[in-house]
């Protein structure tokens, strides 16, 4: 006896396919409408970074993951000592707690610490 299994692959290409479809004809009709309304320089520019800190953290922080790895590899293959090993560790552990503060700090307005000093003190 043979069984049938169906498949929903077809159907669910067709929705992909349709829904780009509607949804790039949208976009053309208001780049057709509107124009590119987008500056790139704003994106862009030397200071976008700046503006976001936290997204900044986002982007570097895996280097600390990174670091630990390459730190174990090099004890598993028994270039450096044991105690080395965990100096490195504690060095990459505080670091990865102290950059995204340091560089919050570092990019936040310094008037807006100046009135949360003055609101604790209020308070």
């Amino acid at each position: 006896m043979l069984f049938f299994k169906q498949s929903h692959a077809g159907l669910f290409n067709l929705c992909i396919v349709v829904l780009v479809a509607v949804n790039s004809r949208l976009i053309i009709e208001n780049l057709i409408k509107y124009g590119w309304l987008i500056n790139s320089g704003f994106w862009f520019s030397s200071k976008s970074l700046r503006d976001w800190p936290l997204f900044m953290c986002c982007l570097s922080l895996p280097a600390f993951p990174l670091a630990a790895y390459l730190v174990e590899k090099l004890a598993y293959r028994n270039c450096i000592s044991g105690h080395v090993v965990v100096f490195l560790h504690i060095i990459i552990t505080t670091a990865s707690l102290l950059y995204p503060v340091l560089v919050i700090l570092r990019f936040v307005f310094a008037g807006s610490i100046f009135f949360f000093v003055i609101y604790c003190k209020i308070k």
